[in-house]
């Protein structure tokens, strides 16, 4: 998915996508030191973020194993031109 894909969809929907994959999507702030509990909420940035590295990994890790595969019919290839 793109960048694009991911700001379309609504909060609910990345909340299930980033449950889904793991990703943290709570944030918090605490604008009054005096206050005991900080303040949760939903970080959109942060789940967008996360989802976006987490494509680029995969798509890395395709283009990979792609790239080895090539890699290995090459070198089969050059085995079955020298016992030629």
């Amino acid at each position: 998915m793109t960048q694009e894909d991911y700001l379309k969809m609504s909060d609910e929907e990345l909340t299930k996508l980033a449950e889904r994959h793991r990703i943290p999507s709570k944030s918090f702030t605490k604008e009054d030191p005096d206050d005991i509990e900080a303040d949760f909420y939903f970080d959109r940035e942060k789940v967008i973020e996360a989802l976006l590295l987490r494509d680029e990994a995969l798509r890395a890790r395709r283009t990979t194993i792609i790239s080895v595969v090539a890699l290995l019919l090459s070198v089969a290839a050059l085995l079955v031109s020298i016992l030629k």
